[in-house]
């Protein structure tokens, strides 16, 4: 562990400990504890508990996702001009600087009625880029793949094999790191409906 993770860890007990939420024990279970860097920087704190709730009764009433608390509390809004993944809120708008803005406050003021917060560190306004689910999103241009994702594919090391062993590895390595951007959706333009099926699977592609 290096020192700025000893000084997080140190930190991060010593807070648990004053709050009255952990307590010392001497027991001789444990839990590793893991750090984590922060896509924006920082070291986050994280205990790996997959042992402990492998032994545990699950939970009926566990806590909800955003997208349902958002389906419960904005419901009107969800696909109009919101997203939600997870924990993860997208708020869009094809209009003027001050419709996006009235349609952030909609959305805001109906997280505060509920009692709900954002953390403005993690959050993005008035931006025409965005990442999003992995991808990157920008205004009037489409969508592609965020290069952070494909960094790994993109630096594996070449294969000691022949040269045709070799010319196939960059071409598939060339495939996955370079995705065409896609285009966004035009409802008014003609479109092609292609689908398929497979024993109980069926799929569609829109185009």
């Amino acid at each position: 562990m290096s020192r700025e993770e000893l000084l997080v860890l140190r930190k991060t007990l010593t807070e648990l400990l004053d709050k009255g939420f952990i307590r010392v024990s001497s027991l001789p279970a444990a839990a590793p504890v893991l750090m984590v860097k922060k896509p924006g920087g920082g070291i986050r704190f994280c205990v790996d508990y997959r042992g402990l709730n492998n032994i545990t009764k699950k939970d009926r009433y566990p806590l909800p996702l955003l997208s349902k608390t958002l389906r419960t509390i904005a419901k009107d809004y969800l696909d109009d001009f919101v997203l939600a993944y997870i924990d993860d809120v997208l708020i869009f708008s094809s209009g003027s600087l001050q419709d996006h803005r009235d349609k952030v406050g909609k959305v805001l003021q109906r997280l505060m009625d509920a009692g709900l917060q954002l953390d403005i560190s993690k959050s993005e306004f008035e931006v025409k880029t965005v990442k999003y689910l992995g991808f990157i999103i920008k205004a009037e241009n489409g969508i592609r793949v965020d290069p952070e994702k494909v960094r790994a594919v993109k630096e594996w090391s070449t294969p000691v094999n022949d040269d045709l062993c070799e010319e196939a590895f960059k071409k598939l390595k060339d495939l996955l790191i370079t995705a065409l951007t896609l285009a966004h959706f035009y409802p008014e333009r003609e479109t092609t409906v292609e689908a398929d099926s497979s024993g109980f699977v069926a799929g569609g592609v829109l185009s």
